[in-house]
């Protein structure tokens, strides 16, 4: 029962990437955060966020509660 929530269950988000010559070449160089970030994006990382906004999109979850969930 969803308990007047409107959800039923539970769904995931996940943020991930794909571990490559150059990402590795960069954690190990010790590059800033930031740095790593951006090439993670460019690479084709999907953040929590993101995640959250195509399930969004599809109907799966809500905005309000991928607000609850994930700070932006």
């Amino acid at each position: 029962f969803c308990h007047n929530t409107g959800f039923n269950g539970r769904i995931a988000i996940s943020e991930h990437f794909v571990m490559n010559a150059n990402i590795e070449k960069n954690i190990l160089q010790k590059k800033r955060t930031s740095e790593l970030l951006e090439l993670l994006l460019k690479s084709g990382m999907k953040t929590l966020l993101i995640d959250g906004l195509e399930k969004v999109a599809q109907g799966i979850t809500t905005l309000e509660e991928l607000k609850r969930e994930v700070i932006f």
